[in-house]
This record gives C-alpha cells, sequence and structure tokens, in this order.
C-alpha cells in the first residue's frame, strides 16, 4: 500500500510540470541529451537546459527533497 502512495505522490507532482517542462524531463529520462531534445521540440539547447532545471527543481520540492530529506 505504501509504494501506491508514493507512486500517486510522484504521478501528481509530475502531472503538476508545465507541459514544456514535464516534456522535457520526459525526453531528458528516455536518456536524450539536452542538443538532442532542442532539435527534436525546436527549442534552444539553454532553453532546453533551463526548462530541464526547473522541472527538477518543482519535483524536489513537491516531493518534499528540496532539502534532502523525504517524508
Amino acid at each position: 500500500m505504501e509504494l501506491r502512495e508514493e507512486e500517486a505522490r510522484v504521478y501528481s507532482a509530475l502531472a503538476s510540470l508545465p507541459p514544456t517542462q514535464r516534456r522535457v524531463l520526459a525526453w531528458s529520462l528516455d536518456g536524450f541529451t539536452a542538443s538532442e531534445v532542442s532539435a527534436e521540440l525546436g527549442m534552444t539547447t539553454e532553453a532546453v537546459r533551463q526548462n530541464l532545471s526547473r522541472a527538477r527543481a518543482r519535483l524536489k520540492d513537491r516531493l518534499g527533497l528540496a532539502n534532502g530529506g523525504g517524508q
């Protein structure tokens, strides 16, 4: 039961990301580089990196991991 609750928290946190951040994060998690994501999504490499950084920060905050701790 605990794993399902944690999974639901992660899905909820992912769903809370703006669409561009969610898309960039998904490509990154699939192993694509910022340059490859940039070419596929028609964004600058810097915009990809910035969106990825913001997505990670937002997820850490939403999941209570911002200060290295968990719940």
